[in-house]
């Protein structure tokens, strides 16, 4: 067992709460005294009145793969009735129509590359298709496979402001036309009252994070992209809902496309308890993925535990996820 696992034992710091063996969903409600001085960092008088909602990622759902409609080439498992070095035959098809075949090896690994040439597609646009390998009378089951256009769908009805840019977040956004502004004063964060506030990605935004806050509380929304190793986000006693867990909570109820989260990176997240505050720190051993909360006046933040900037043009997943959460906030969960 990962000895660092929220399924496994409390990591160091963290609240009893987190543990749950062979449970999905650890749902904890209370009103203040909150910690019930169940930690002995943690007075008993409690911290903050809030009702607290930890929801456990659950690992191992199938995924589909998922490929840019652009690119000239598809990677897929093949079937292990194909041995290594064998000419296997490839077909992908929407429903019944054939969009390309050809032929291609089995590697050493089990992988085959499929030379690929779809129809243009337009923005916005995902495809549900499938590949079906075979070999000397032998076919294997058809994969289910997600194409996608280069330019996801945006929905972002917020004016849009970055801080902490690195340079690849700013041009991942550019990249997708998405209409943004970069943030270069610090006085500048709190009045942003009616908009999404995005900080970068791997940066540490201890020095903006009372700023931040103060915007969430006046009815801005702030996006966290997979804070630094070392930054330690406070969460504030003005909040009025809380929760964690897999990405599913900061997503649209039913999307209408399959996204293979797998393929990023996971930077994690974990609670920690630092005297009178509890804070919130990425951990890549946690399977906890997404983390938000709101304030009274409607003012949300959401923080990412996986990476999109990092896996900008090595997988759909990334800027189609990124896409979706930043849309209209109206028609989630």
């Amino acid at each position: 067992m990962n000895p660092h696992s929220t399924h496994d034992k409390n990591p160091p710091g963290n609240a009893p709460f987190l543990k749950a063996s062979n449970a999905e969903r650890a749902v904890v409600s209370a009103k203040t005294p909150f910690w019930r001085g169940t930690t002995p960092a943690v007075p008993r008088r409690g911290i903050f009145s809030l009702c607290m909602t930890v929801l456990l990622a659950v690992c191992g759902r199938a995924e589909p793969l998922n490929f840019f409609a652009s690119e000239d080439h598809l990677v897929v498992r093949a079937d292990t009735r194909f041995e290594p070095g064998e000419r296997i035959a490839y077909r992908i098809a929407k429903d019944h129509r054939t969009l390309a075949n050809g032929t291609a090896h089995v590697e050493a690994d089990g992988m085959a590359r499929l030379t690929v040439t779809l129809p243009e597609m337009m923005a916005g646009v995902a495809l549900p298709l499938s590949v079906t390998l075979s070999h000397a009378g032998i076919e294997g089951e058809p994969q289910k496979i997600w194409a996608f256009s280069q330019q996801p769908p945006l929905n972002v009805r917020r004016k849009v402001f970055l801080i902490a840019d690195d340079g690849d977040t700013s041009a991942a956004f550019t990249s997708i036309a998405l209409d943004f502004e970069v943030v270069t004063s610090i006085d500048q964060i709190a009045c942003l009252t009616n908009a999404l506030i995005v900080v970068a990605e791997d940066v540490d935004c201890h020095d903006t994070w009372t700023s931040l806050m103060s915007a969430a509380e006046l009815e801005a929304e702030v996006l966290v992209l997979a804070p630094a190793k070392d930054c330690a986000l406070t969460l504030p006693r003005t909040m009025t809902t809380f929760s964690m867990g897999r990405m599913d909570i900061l997503r649209h109820a039913k999307p209408a496309h399959q996204l293979a989260l797998s393929e990023l990176r996971r930077a994690g997240l974990r609670l920690d308890v630092r005297g009178d505050k509890i804070a919130l720190l990425a951990d890549e051993f946690s399977e906890i993925l997404a983390a938000q909360w709101t304030h009274e006046k409607a003012g949300r933040v959401r923080v990412l535990g996986v990476t999109v900037i990092h896996n900008w043009n090595t997988t759909p997943a990334a800027r189609w996820l990124l896409a979706e959460i930043m849309g209209d906030q109206n028609e989630n969960n």
